[in-house]
């Protein structure tokens, strides 16, 4: 089975990352926006992938014990690892190795764009955790 990893990096004030993908063939919903992440390698730790991905997508240096796991999602052909990350980045920070362009948008904005099904879930969860609990109470938790 395919693992994958994606991470919701978020700023201040409760701004997140997204991608706009490329168009090419055999990527997640080409074309769209969304969530910084790619396939875990063989043998790879899956905090080791989303840092990965981060560093190859983004530019940022992320260290694995500030990024927090939020959601897995199953699916038939793939399992999908979503953790949370929270930094003081700015677009200036951002050097786009991937996708044809990078922007940090306020959560609520973020539905607005033509997001994959899975991201747009992700991120309604993310919506839905934070009504009722604090970010960095969230980020603090122990894993």
């Amino acid at each position: 089975m395919v693992e994958a990893c994606s991470t919701v990096i978020i700023r201040k004030p409760l701004s997140i990352l997204v991608m706009l993908r490329d168009r090419k063939n055999g990527i997640s919903d080409p074309g769209r926006w969304g969530l910084i992440g790619g396939q875990r390698k063989k043998g790879e730790r899956l905090k080791s992938t989303a840092v990965r991905e981060i560093k190859e997508e983004t530019g940022l240096s992320v260290n694995e014990r500030f990024i927090k796991p939020f959601i897995t999602i199953q699916t038939r052909e793939k399992r999908w690892h979503v953790f949370v990350t929270y930094g003081n980045w700015s677009a200036k920070d951002l050097n786009r190795g991937e996708g044809q362009q990078l922007r940090f948008v306020p959560l609520r904005k973020a539905f607005q764009f033509r997001l994959g099904d899975r991201q747009r879930y992700v991120l309604s969860e993310l919506r839905k955790y934070l009504r009722h609990h604090k970010l960095e109470n969230f980020l603090k938790r122990s894993l």
